[in-house]
């Protein structure tokens, strides 16, 4: 059997023959998110945080743990995603009691986000697993393609916002 990235399947439509490989970059994206998902969730697991935090919201909780008092607007801005993925994101740490809401006494329409109680007292862990996570996706790459990789996905992410 051919390694996937060796794969090159064609597509016969209408006359035309159009090719793709396994190994180009959306399908790239797509694996990098669920391989990424899939660790997310066993780093929550095998800590012990996997009843207090949800997949896909780790990153939220943070940034709101290091902007309190921050709008939605601003956690879309940051993360790229719309407003309603965000609020429902924020929906699940209210629901397990990590995150508030306070009504914003310059903006009746906008909510400012904090960590209860509860959410400080995992922040040390959460910050714990972040280096950990760090570490994992740092592993055989120095800082400079660090850097050059997280370039190039903004880029990408820029692309996509255009489209």
């Amino acid at each position: 059997m051919r390694p996937v990235n060796c794969v090159q399947f064609s597509l016969f439509m209408e006359g035309t023959t159009e090719s793709y490989e396994l190994n180009d970059l959306p399908f790239q994206l797509a694996r990098s998110y669920h391989a990424f998902r899939h660790f997310a969730v066993k780093t929550l697991t095998s800590e012990g945080l996997s009843d207090h935090v949800k997949p896909g919201t780790g990153g939220l909780f943070l940034a709101i743990a290091k902007e309190e008092g921050c709008h939605v607007k601003y956690l879309s801005e940051q993360f790229r995603l719309p407003k309603a993925t965000i609020t429902g994101l924020l929906r699940t740490l209210e629901d397990d009691d990590l995150v508030r809401r306070e009504k914003d006494p310059e903006d009746a329409r906008a909510f400012r986000l904090y960590l209860t109680a509860k959410g400080r007292d995992l922040l040390p862990s959460m910050i714990h697993r972040h280096h950990r996570v760090l570490g994992t996706l740092h592993e055989g790459l120095d800082e400079e393609e660090v850097e050059a990789l997280k370039r190039m996905l903004r880029r990408v992410l820029d692309n996509i916002a255009k489209s």
